[in-house]
């Protein structure tokens, strides 16, 4: 907690201020970031009798943006890209008419996870728009015509650097200061002159790392403010002179879906919400001390975290995601009064005690904004494509947009009640039993002998049916057919204990899946077939060390079923053993030297080696689960001597710290070639990876190619950041300069995270097509699997085959290419 005195005019400001607040908050107008109130709430529902319904008003095309929509006057403001161009755009609330565009900035191109065009939500005020680009523009248009009043530029004018994820802070405009979070030395905030854009004052200076989150308005103990979330704290702004007012230090670790993508949501004179960390919310509440304000937090939970959606107020209580569950949290104890898997993950607004939902997806919900859980009164299929912002109102509509489309939805009255049951029509694999049960008077009779005998998932051509059966109140499915961050919830048979969910595969498709049944993973119980998850998480996100077991099947045609292992029986097996290798760490500049680091070294000798003089080739496994997980002890005994050449494989501990890299080459190498037989040329040495550790692989090898002659990686998990360093590693390396053996496949089903610019199918198809630009034949290409151990493991062969082939045998490669 931490007090700050006030200045003897703030009596007058907060007076002034109070009055300027009271006339915005009265405005049916959603002129800025998170509405009126900075909550994400409106008022005003139609008024009449019958139940409120969802009725669409028109739809058009509209370019990519994570821009919200800002109404003010009939008019309503948004930006988009056109693919080469960022533009402001000016559409007639009522027809969706262009009125104007202005170009803001060259197209922002979305890099590592996001999407295209601009990020920050305009803010309109006193018949202007203030808006800025993804590089740092910020302007100001007059809004009846588009003509530009004024320009600035964060990075040039004021020194601000850019960040990684780009300039995304929403202006917020209070009598003739506009506020916004800019970064620079001398400020993390600055309030500008609305009519000039001079600086008035900067505030914060040398407070961390500019994130994406925006200054919020709201009157907190009796005085108009700016709320600013920063990397570690939460405190108030006087919006007319900058000072700050109170400042109150968070606890734990700033996360990506917390500070630093979000902004406070104020819920009422007193209480604000933050999340700040990852996986925990808190309310703060500020109050009048004898000559200072004072904050305090007041309750905390687990409630509407781990999601990028902004939660938003109706009446005393809070709606939002947690994770992907629509939630309800009560603010004066944190408690999570609620989560429904229904609608979907999404963005939210809360408008006259009802909700409206957009879901990713890109279908408008509509229930009541109630205490007791989610109810749907209505909805609307509305876009085909990914929807990534919260929906606007203003006067009856709701103005919504996905990264293509922009549409007006109006809320209307019907006769009779608002209440929707979703209809799914049951898969073929199923109709029989639907009838069966729907006839039946012991219907978990029926289900049961439907099921005995019979391993799951159904299939039925490229159909697939999957089924959970026993007492659940929430079921639903994960896995690679889905994609992270993302289930899907299954739907129950006709009343019974049975769950299923269906969906279409190739006839060759090895999948890896999961149930989630009420909160808990389950595998299928139907078989024995399971594989540890070392990519995902148990929340479908990345794997950050806690591993899980996954289910898998595969598809009659999948080429695991066919192929036979050419090594045969296991005849004389390798050996493994330890040691260690101390890794000093450099010294950061502005710091003591790190106590050296003993790095545990596991090393798998082929057959023979003790009682032979010949020398070995080394492969270097930078994968931490590799040995165990990935089972590579027992198919390098199936497989060296037999299809591969004798060779010795290295897996280290290698520390995730600073100079890593330069453990391996610096430290590793000359300790293994000291202590083995080996080929100590580049031409003896390969690196190997898989995902995330492919990337590292590869860096190592293109960055010392004097070292290493080899790479293979299965899935090489890249973003635009890592595929930047890629092409710095290989530089002006190519084939006929640079002898390289190269192995690299990926998945047919490789992971993917649909409601997110990450592919690493094309990750890897892009480095596949680079490697052969430069003049290099690499070996392998895309394979009938996913990701994953579960997957990898299969062609461990193929990739040790292909990097140090026994001459005279056939490698195993061939059968699973599906030569794309």
């Amino acid at each position: 907690m931490l007090r700050t005195r006030l200045s003897p005019c703030f009596s007058v400001a907060v007076v002034l201020l109070a009055i300027a607040s009271a006339a915005v908050a009265a405005d049916t107008d959603w002129s800025s970031f998170r509405g009126p109130a900075g909550a994400g709430e409106a008022k005003g529902l139609p008024r009449g009798d019958g139940s409120l319904a969802l009725e669409l008003a028109w739809k058009r095309d509209l370019g990519s943006g994570y821009s919200g929509i800002s109404v003010a006057g009939g008019t309503l403001v948004t930006a988009m890209t056109d693919g080469e161009r960022d533009f402001v755009v000016a559409l007639e609330a009522n027809s969706g008419e262009e009125l104007w565009r202005y170009d803001l900035d060259p197209a922002h191109v979305g890099h590592d996870g996001t999407h295209d065009g601009p990020i920050s939500t305009p803010a309109l005020a006193d018949g202007r728009v203030f808006m800025l680009s993804p590089g740092g523009r910020l302007v100001a248009l007059e809004l009846s015509t588009g003509e530009e009043l004024w320009t600035r530029h964060l990075v040039d004018d004021l020194g601000s650097e850019r960040p990684f994820y780009d300039f995304g802070s929403s202006p917020a405009v209070v009598g003739e200061t506009m506020i916004l979070l800019t970064g620079g030395d001398e400020g993390l905030v600055t309030g500008f002159d609305v009519a000039s854009g001079a600086v008035k004052w900067r505030a914060l200076p040398e407070d961390g790392e500019l994130g994406l989150g925006s200054p919020i308005l709201a009157e907190i103990a009796g005085a108009v403010q700016a709320l600013i979330l920063g990397p570690s704290w939460i405190a108030g702004l006087d919006p007319q002179s900058g000072a700050t007012l109170w400042r109150h230090e968070l606890e734990g670790e700033r996360g990506v879906m917390g500070s630093f993508t979000q902004s406070p949501v104020p819920i009422d004179g007193n209480r604000i919400f933050v999340k700040h960390e990852q996986g925990r919310a808190v309310v703060i509440e500020v109050v009048r001390g004898e000559s200072d304000l004072v904050a305090r937090e007041v309750s905390a939970g687990r409630g509407l975290s781990r999601s990028y959606s902004p939660p938003a107020l109706s009446g005393e209580l809070l709606f939002g995601y947690t994770s992907r569950f629509l939630s309800s949290v009560e603010p004066a104890t944190g408690e999570l009064l609620w989560r429904s898997r229904a609608p979907g993950d999404g963005f939210l607004v809360a408008v006259g005690g009802e909700l409206a939902v957009l879901t990713k997806v890109g279908d408008l919900h509509l229930g009541a904004a109630a205490a007791e859980g989610w109810q749907e009164t209505s909805r609307i299929e509305l876009f085909d494509d990914l929807a990534r912002t919260a929906p606007s109102y203003s006067a009856g509509a709701l103005y919504v947009r996905s990264l293509g489309e922009i549409a007006r939805v109006e809320l209307v009255r019907q006769a009779g009640p608002g209440s929707l049951v979703a209809e799914v029509a049951v898969p073929a694999a199923l109709a029989d039993l639907a009838d069966e049960i729907a006839d039946s008077e012991d219907p978990g009779a029926a289900v049961s002998r439907f099921l005995a005998g019979r391993e799951l998932p159904l299939i039925d051509g490229e159909a697939v049916v999957f089924l959970w059966h026993g007492p659940a109140d929430d079921v639903a499915v994960a896995g690679e057919m889905i994609g992270m961050r993302r289930e899907e919830q299954m739907n129950r048979l006709g009343g019974t204990e049975l769950w299923w969910w269906a969906t279409e595969l190739g006839s060759r498709a090895r999948i890896g899946y999961v149930f989630i049944v009420d909160d808990e993973l389950e595998t299928d119980p139907s078989h024995e077939r399971t594989a540890t998850s070392t990519v995902l998480g148990p929340d479908m996100s990345w794997n950050r060390g806690e591993g899980f077991e996954m289910s898998w099947f595969a598809m009659p045609e999948w080429p695991g079923l066919k192929i036979v292992d050419k090594a045969g029986d296991v005849g004389p097996k390798g050996r493994l053993e330890t040691f260690e290798v101390v890794f000093q760490p450099p010294t950061p500049e502005d710091g003591e030297a790190p106590e050296p680091v003993a790095v545990p070294v596991h090393v798998w000798l082929p057959p023979g080696y003790e009682t032979g003089e010949a020398r070995y080739p080394v492969v270097y496994v930078h994968h931490g689960q590799a040995r165990e997980v990935g089972a590579w002890p027992a198919t390098l005994d199936r497989v060296v001597g037999r299809t591969a050449e004798p060779l010795i494989v290295v897996f280290p501990e290698t520390p995730r710290m600073r100079g890593a890299g330069g453990f391996v080459t610096g430290d590793l190498v000359p300790a293994i070639d000291q202590r083995y037989r080996t080929r100590a040329q580049r031409e003896g040495r390969a690196n190997v990876g898989m995902g995330w550790p492919g990337f590292s692989a590869t860096l190592l090898t293109f960055n010392n190619p004097d070292i290493f002659g080899g790479l293979g990686v299965q899935s090489l998990f890249l973003l635009e950041e890592q595929m930047k360093a890629v092409e710095e590693a290989i530089g002006a390396a190519d084939g006929s300069s640079l002898a390289m053996k190269l192995y690299l496949e990926w998945g047919r089903w490789d992971l993917i995270s649909p409601h997110e610019e990450m592919n690493m199918r094309a990750s890897s198809r892009w480095a596949w097509e680079l490697y052969r630009q430069k003049g290099w034949d690499p070996i392998g290409g895309e394979v009938w699997d996913s990701t994953d151990f579960a997957s990898w493991s299969h062609r461990t062969a193929a990739l040790l085959e292909s990097l140090f082939p026994l001459e005279g045998t056939e490698g195993s490669l061939a059968g699973w290419q599906t030569g794309q």
